[in-house]
């Protein structure tokens, strides 16, 4: 397993298109105008209905995943004030996290 850059995934998500939410029009993802206007920006046209409807989710799909490896973390970080030094637990759990250290 590739270790996993939490902070090159959060400026991956940071930089994406914000107008509006991606949606999908058959096989295309789509950014619409909030204001009505219609399609504002073309994202991605895919094979099938079902990828273009992955591909649509995944920036809050990616927000939804990195918040709760935020609260993974914060878990780490107070099991650290319990474990009286002894840093095995938080170490393995963010280890888990990163995939640092696994094969």
């Amino acid at each position: 397993m590739t270790a996993v850059d939490l902070s090159a995934i959060r400026a991956q998500l940071a930089g994406i298109t914000k107008l509006g939410e991606w949606e999908t029009r058959g096989n295309a993802v789509v950014i619409y105008d909030p204001n009505g206007y219609g399609a504002y920006c073309l994202i991605a046209t895919t094979d099938t209905k079902e990828d273009a409807a992955f591909i649509a989710a995944a920036p809050s799909t990616v927000a939804g995943l990195l918040g709760i490896v935020e609260r993974v973390e914060a878990l780490a970080t107070y099991l650290e004030t319990l474990a009286d030094g002894d840093k095995h637990y938080a170490r393995a759990i963010r280890a888990a996290i990163t995939g640092e250290g696994r094969e």
